[in-house]
């Protein structure tokens, strides 16, 4: 969606620049070149975005922004100040009027157009062609019935009355999904399904009619990607079902390779480090994320926006992450919402489950647990799928020495798995999502290059890491299984310690590091802002900070100044001014020396 943008400036040569580059990202703009004009304009056109000079002719930009903020409708309008001056000279003067960031002059290019993608994306989606499904039955009446049902569900259909007839127009033609029926005894399925897997791609979906099915069957069909196996007579609305199911997919991954049709975001966050360390998580994805420094910008945002899910942060100026729950739910505005806090009360947190939360992140947020979270967030139904696990390893082995030495391995190291000894249990839970999936490369009733590659085809397996356990590895196989997706490769006999440290080292995650100039600079900018001690709020900023300062210190792997932010948080509450101040200047002291540090690497 293309976004409303107030160009703000009363150098002529600048500002046809900045309209010239604005409208070339597929935005329109609106102009203003004195400052009375920024004000009036900005409330005639309620602009998105305000590009805000500084200085103009008849008054100065800080007054041109208290003006602005004074008019509500414009809370949720995005403002970037622009300045000759340093970002860190201009922050005192506009740190009470929500000031979405600041830019120093010259722009880069680059960076206010990362500014304006970070607010909103958006791209033309082009039409989804419309599905074929190919089906292969010689029943003159089904094959019937099967071409009304796919109508009435908008698809094409090919049909074919035999297998070889199937294979001549299945090479030539691009097809959605297979529908077949087999009249042949279980042990020829397999056979007669290789031949139409031969000329289709892997993760073409499959459903099979028969007329009967045995544990050896299930067995092989799970490493041929069969979707759905209906034991005739067919249920037609289980099979209209599974026809749905794979156009819904289909839909999804033309959304998703389009780039648009993604589900929007909303961060609430008002520490700049955490909201520029969270939209990074999601700058790979095809979420759209707009982001909220403050409880009355988020309430703006969500009603004009309607973002499909809420990452809510508690600690907020003008109102707490829980009032504006309050206010959503006083206002019917039910929207999906997880919290991202450092708060360490059991309490307050068993509260934010009773609102409705569906999960609750401690700070700072490790980027692959966030996602994983996302992707089973089910945005239709606003819940979450009901396909969490709740152990750490799956284990996939039916050689009993093999499972008793990784089960020694597995205890060894305290961590909680599902042994699964059959193919049936294997698939069944891979469903579940399990963070690490160890599996026995010589299971012999599965065909284990086949489930990896199947896991690696689904998005939603992203995070899921891959453990192999092979008779003899060579470069030839340790490739193969690289290709295929496998994260690590153990052979046998393997060493019980050495495959607990590296299952250990697979479930532990590294949360987004920042760079240390980055955090250095953000936080003695937070400590300049802070108000005199004698100031009435000076407490309440004090705490913020501290909160703020244990949330984060963790993406520089600081356990220093994350504790002294939890003891400044706490000596805040208590209404120790004075020892608040003394804290202050303390970890002044420990930032100071990391931003001397962040120099010298840099030098």
């Amino acid at each position: 969606m293309a976004l409303k943008i107030l160009v703000c400036e009363d150098e002529k040569i600048s500002h046809g620049w900045l309209v010239k580059m604005i409208k070339s990202w597929g935005h329109s703009t609106v102009s203003a070149y004195t400052g009375a004009e920024a004000i009036s304009r900005a409330n005639q056109e309620q602009p998105d975005v305000i590009l805000l000079d500084m200085l103009y002719p008849d008054m100065e930009g800080v007054e041109v922004l208290k003006k602005l903020r004074e008019n509500s409708d414009l809370d949720a309008t995005r403002v970037i100040t622009v300045s000759a001056t340093s970002t860190e000279e201009l922050a005192p003067q506009i740190k009470d009027f929500n000031v979405w960031t600041s830019l120093s002059k010259p722009i880069k290019k680059a960076e206010l157009k990362h500014l304006i993608d970070e607010f909103e994306g958006s791209s033309d989606l082009p039409e989804l062609e419309q599905p074929t499904f190919m089906v292969i039955t010689k029943n003159g009446v089904h094959q019937k019935v099967l071409e009304k049902l796919l109508t009435s569900l908008g698809c094409k259909t090919l049909t074919a009355d035999t297998m070889e007839t199937a294979e001549q127009l299945l090479s030539s033609v691009k097809i959605a999904g297979i529908i077949v029926e087999l009249d042949v005894e279980p042990s020829k399925i397999g056979e007669a399904l290789r031949k139409i897997k031969a000329v289709i791609s892997d993760s073409t979906p499959i459903i099979l009619e028969i007329l009967t099915v045995d544990q050896n069957t299930l067995w092989e069909l799970s490493s041929l990607h069969v979707t759905d196996i209906l034991v005739k007579p067919v249920n037609m609305n289980r099979l209209k079902a599974s026809v749905e199911d794979i156009i819904e997919k289909l839909k999804a991954a033309h959304e998703a390779k389009s780039g648009s049709g993604s589900k929007t975001i909303l961060i609430v966050e008002d520490f700049s480090i955490t909201a520029n360390m969270l939209a990074r998580i999601f700058a790979k994805t095809t979420f759209q994320t707009i982001v909220a420094r403050n409880g009355p910008q988020a309430y703006e945002l969500i009603v004009k926006k309607k973002p499909d899910l809420i990452l809510l942060d508690l600690n907020l100026p003008g109102m707490n992450g829980v009032e504006l729950l309050e206010l959503l739910e006083a206002k019917s505005l039910k929207i999906p919402f997880a919290v991202s806090t450092a708060e360490r009360d059991q309490t307050k947190l068993r509260v934010l489950k009773k609102m409705g939360a569906l999960k609750i992140f401690r700070k700072p947020i490790i980027g692959e647990e966030l996602l994983s979270f996302i992707r089973s967030f089910n945005f239709q139904t606003g819940v979450l799928d009901h396909c969490q696990c709740d152990y750490s390893i799956l284990f996939a082995s039916e050689d009993d020495s093999t499972i008793q030495a990784v089960e020694q391995a597995l205890h060894s190291a305290d961590l909680s798995y599902h042994l699964a000894a059959d193919s049936t249990q294997v698939q069944a839970e891979i469903k579940g999502r399990p963070p690490v999936l160890v599996i026995d490369m010589g299971f012999k009733s599965l065909d284990g290059k086949a489930l990896i590659k199947k896991i690696r085809s689904s998005k939603q397996n992203e995070t899921m890491k891959i453990l192999g356990l092979a008779e003899r590895l060579d470069e030839s196989l340790k490739q193969e299984m690289t290709e295929l997706g496998v994260d690590s490769v153990v052979a046998k006999p393997f060493s019980i310690a050495e495959l607990a440290e590296q299952l250990q080292e697979m479930l532990s995650a590294v949360p987004p590091s920042v760079d240390l100039s980055e955090f250095s600079s953000q936080f003695l900018n937070e400590l300049d802002m802070l108000p005199l001690p004698q100031d009435a709020v000076y407490l309440e900023q004090a705490k913020r900070l501290g909160h703020n300062l244990a949330g984060t210190a963790g993406l520089i792997s600081s356990a220093e100044l994350h504790d002294a932010g939890i003891k400044l948080e706490e000596t805040a509450d208590q209404g120790d001014s004075q020892s608040c101040q003394k804290q202050v200047n303390d970890i002044r002291k420990q930032i100071e020396q990391l931003a001397a540090k962040a120099t010298l690497l840099n030098q």
